[in-house]
């Protein structure tokens, strides 16, 4: 007779136990034996850098090369203005006002002979000149680059357009910043009494 074990008033033999123990052990390992099935992620989270259909990537590739193409290729055009500025009037335009009028350059002054240096690979001459508008430069180069990928796969490998719309705030103060400093820095190696104390 198996021998009786007291337990809370309630008679339980060891041959239960055992039984119970061994059931528990079979459970367990039928578990441990099941496959885990693997966690397929959706299409969209897979392929974040290709949201949009082919046909919008190369049209909107298309409007960048053009763009920013057609930028270039007028750099490649002029020439650049020993003076650091007013290579634009080389098509005709007039001279800028607001140095004609106050004699110190806007803000702008230089961008479009910092970009014919960049078109021209002169890529220190275009920093010294402008840095602002050498950096136009470089995402002009940039931007054809990227456009020209995305004409011919049909997927934009540039930057995520979210992570730009996420960040545009950043990116904002940061071209504010720049175009600031880059005007002062022209202001300083183009006036006179000012580089003198520099």
């Amino acid at each position: 007779m198996a021998r009786k074990i007291a337990a809370g008033g309630n008679g339980v033999t060891s041959h239960d136990l055992h039984l119970a123990h061994a059931t528990a052990f079979a459970i367990l390992a039928a578990m441990d034996a099941m496959p885990i099935p693997p966690v397929s992620r959706p299409a969209a989270a897979a392929d974040q850098r290709a949201p949009f259909a082919p046909w919008k990537v190369r049209l909107w590739s298309a409007a960048l090369v053009l763009l920013f193409g057609t930028m270039l290729g007028f750099g490649v055009y002029l020439t650049p203005s020993p003076k650091g500025l007013a290579t634009h009037m080389e098509l005709g335009l007039p001279p800028c006002g607001f140095y004609t009028v106050t004699g110190y350059p806007c803000p702008t002054c230089g961008y479009t002979t910092a970009v014919t240096h960049v078109a021209h690979l002169q890529w220190f001459q275009a920093i010294a000149t402008q840095p602002a508008g050498a950096a136009v430069g470089f995402l002009a180069i940039a931007a054809v680059i990227f456009g020209g990928i995305g004409m011919v796969t049909g997927r934009w490998t540039g930057p995520s357009p979210f992570f730009i719309a996420w960040h545009s705030r950043r990116i904002t103060v940061c071209a504010v910043a720049l175009v600031l400093a880059a005007w002062a820095y022209k202001i300083v190696i183009m006036t006179p009494w000012i580089r003198h104390y520099f």
